[in-house]
């Protein structure tokens, strides 16, 4: 699995290169270092295909996560398949993590396999966890704000950063989303295709 691993941050790398005078290498994408109390930060994924663990979630977060899966993600060339198992791309949780400031956050915790430099870094067995606390319900609401919070969370997973262009296209990727945007954006989405 490693030479493997090594071709693609190779690949990575020379994406970044030769895409770097377009658009979609611009602003909100690459790996970031981990940070934060809960710790969270942004990987890129080892290839268009998660395999995605659901690991005791609720039945509206697990259902908002494959939503977006399947609604969101397809356009970007990503597909995925359920797993039961302790080999993923990426496990799903949730659990009331108290008043951390965090809704949902993603990380690449210290048993994932990993390798390269930001902003090319890679994760395999990225967790992304939902955070459940009961002050918090006002931002789980709808089922248009949790696929929304889908989105934008798997999104972390292949790399995506946050959109802090206010004039950018709609996406979920945009950190302060008041129209609860559950797709991504073309520049996300470029992101994704120059990268993978």
């Amino acid at each position: 699995m490693a030479p493997v691993k090594a071709i693609l941050v190779a690949a990575f790398a020379a994406g970044v290169v030769i895409g770097a005078g377009s658009d979609a290498m611009a602003n909100n994408f690459g790996s970031t270092a981990a940070s934060g109390d809960p710790v969270n930060q942004v990987s890129l994924a080892n290839n268009l295909h998660h395999r995605v663990d659901f690991k005791n979630t609720t039945s509206e977060v697990g259902g908002a996560v494959q939503w977006a899966l399947n609604n969101a993600y397809p356009d970007a060339g990503v597909t995925w398949t359920w797993v039961d198992s302790d080999s993923f791309d990426v496990r799903v949780r949730d659990f009331g993590a108290g008043d951390n400031g965090l809704f949902a956050w993603v990380n690449c915790p210290d048993a994932a396999d990993e390798g390269g430099t930001n902003p090319n870094r890679w994760c395999y067995g990225q967790i992304l966890t939902w955070n459940l606390y009961s002050g918090y319900d006002y931002a789980n609401d709808t089922v248009q704000e949790r696929r929304s919070r889908g989105c934008h969370e798997l999104g972390h997973t292949f790399g995506l950063r946050h959109q802090l262009n206010d004039d950018a296209d709609p996406t979920c990727m945009r950190l302060y989303n008041p129209d609860r945007v559950a797709r991504l954006s073309q520049h996300d989405i470029n992101h994704i295709n120059n990268n993978y």
